[in-house]
């Protein structure tokens, strides 16, 4: 029997607790469960039987790393007998041999090891397939199971920092929340409304109002400082990257994206580390000031990031021109034989450029292409009989900046202006498209990661606020109105958490805590 208890009495010291109630197999059915919480280390094999068949132990309150040890040498852990105790056991605090036998007191560290093993530390490293081909873990076969499993350790992992929290007001000196708790409980009797639980959560805790308030406002100083962001950029996430694919193919029996969502988030974070580094580092599109990003998760589909950049001032993005260079939102022109010097060298050229054109447009049509819409689409807007994203966009000769518009009118020349028009299959329908359905791009990103990535210029200044508020989901102003966020039996009582968020707070380095309603996690600003 599985139970979960969110909110236990406030006069309990002890964490929101999920628990597995069992009873020894006997005639005598009045026998009393015995409750395994979380922390206990038989709670995850007791949850997950079809997991862990031989109920291994797994992490538990008391875990602990091993202490450094005293000197290098084998020897020093060797016994008269030449059994040597190099492994250590966090359970027991002890190191032992091979199969478990502890060591000698004279062979024990002399001092103890005081350092524990966080929840976070230890499912972070069972995350990590270290088994190839048949001899990957059982863990990352079990599908949608793995996948609740994710949830429910990093759920554990949420507990736990809510619990410290909670148990620590003083050292993180909440009674200077005074004036805050005063005015918030005023406006809850203006709206006949109580607060359940008096617990603040510090603006240290990533993804509380607090802390993305403050990222709000460290976002909107280094608006300030250097300027409105030249570029907004989305990236998507995409299954069928290769080493998703190699990896997934190289497990016995094989496996899909679809249940190893460890490997998309991993992958996903790599590549995000590699866009940064174009971004920021070679200053592929031009020299980067100042940059933010958020990667954001959805009840479904893949994660993605939004970024902004800054650009140096000789490098601003001032003018239709300009936009030209950098986005594109038509379909990828042929080259012509004619364009190039005739010859062999001629020749080569030419091939490569029509190579390149050729895969450009196939990634487009596969990553860049809005669909078509209509009753009943995600994006179809019921009450004014169109696509919420104002699709098909009109045909244009060229680009239109206009200084009161947040975005340009990108250049989508019709067939009859020399645009291009491209029959292929979506699904099993033959679909003809133009550039009305394109979404602005990069070809030398769009060439190089193979995914989803918008890439839009910004132009209005006004437009900034409003993009930084959609990234962040905070307010610009002094009162919090996400008001479920502030406080520790709330948070604890309505978060959501999927296997693919989930994964990237684990496996990917950096990530932090997420927004329960919309899942983004860690925001940035960085001075070039």
């Amino acid at each position: 029997m599985f139970i979960v208890d969110p909110l236990r009495a406030e006069s309990q010291r002890a964490p929101p607790v999920r628990s597995v109630l069992l009873r020894p197999r006997a005639l005598n059915t009045t026998y009393p469960f015995q409750s395994i919480s979380e922390t206990h280390r038989a709670y995850t094999a007791l949850h997950f039987p079809l997991l862990y068949p031989l109920g291994d132990n797994a992490w538990s309150i008391t875990m602990s790393l091993a202490p450094e040890p005293d000197s290098g040498s084998v020897f020093d852990r060797m016994d008269e007998h030449g059994a040597v105790f190099d492994t250590w056991d966090p359970y027991a605090h002890k190191w032992v041999d091979a199969g478990g036998a502890p060591a000698p007191a004279a062979l024990q560290d002399r001092r103890t090891s005081t350092k524990k093993i966080t929840p976070l530390m230890y499912h972070a490293y069972r995350a990590h397939q270290r088994g190839v081909g048949a001899g990957i873990e059982t863990l990352f076969l079990g599908g949608r199971l793995y996948q609740e499993h994710l949830c429910m350790a990093y759920s554990i992992v949420e507990t736990q920092n809510l619990f410290w929290v909670k148990q620590n007001q003083k050292t993180l000196r909440a009674e200077c929340y005074k004036t805050l708790q005063a005015s918030v409980d005023r406006a809850d009797r203006e709206n006949e409304r109580q607060v359940p639980c008096g617990v603040v959560l510090p603006s240290s805790f990533q993804g509380g109002a607090r802390d993305k308030l403050n990222r709000f406002h460290d976002a909107m100083a280094t608006v300030a400082q250097v300027g409105k962001p030249s570029l907004f950029l989305t990236f998507t996430a995409k299954a069928a990257w290769d080493a998703i694919v190699a990896a997934c193919s190289g497990t016995i029996p094989a496996c899909t994206a679809s249940t190893r969502d460890d490997l998309v988030a991993r992958v996903f974070h790599l590549m995000l580390k590699e866009l940064l580094r174009d971004l920021n580092d070679r200053h592929v599109l031009g020299r980067t000031v100042a940059y933010m990003h958020v990667i954001e998760f959805q009840q479904r589909g893949y994660p993605h990031a939004h970024i902004l950049v800054v650009f140096d001032e000789d490098d601003r993005v001032r003018g239709s021109h300009d936009v030209d260079d950098l986005v594109s939102a038509e379909l990828p022109v042929l080259p012509l034989r004619s364009s190039y010097r005739p010859g062999v060298l001629g020749d080569r050229r030419f091939e490569l450029a029509l190579e390149e054109a050729n895969r450009l447009t196939d990634l487009v049509c596969k990553t860049m292409l809005h669909r078509e819409c209509g009753p009943g689409s995600d994006c179809y807007d019921s009450e004014k009989c169109a696509c919420s994203k104002m699709f098909p966009k009109p045909f244009a000769k060229h680009t239109i900046w206009d200084d009161d518009k947040i975005y340009p009118l990108y250049r989508r020349r019709a067939p009859a202006d020399g645009g291009r028009s491209f029959e292929y299959m979506e699904g099993k329908r033959l679909r003809t498209v133009t550039n009305q359905w394109v979404i602005p791009y990069n070809g030398f990103l769009l060439l190089k990661y193979g995914s989803h990535l918008n890439v839009e210029v910004s132009v209005l200044i006004v437009g900034v606020h409003v993009r930084y508020v959609a990234i962040l989901g905070v307010y610009s102003s002094g009162r919090f109105h996400n008001r479920r966020l502030r406080y520790y039996a709330i948070f604890t009582g309505g978060q959501f958490s999927g296997e693919r968020e989930v994964l990237v707070q684990v496996c990917a380095e950096g990530a932090g805590p997420r927004d329960g309603q919309r899942g983004q996690s860690y925001a940035r600003a960085r001075r070039a």
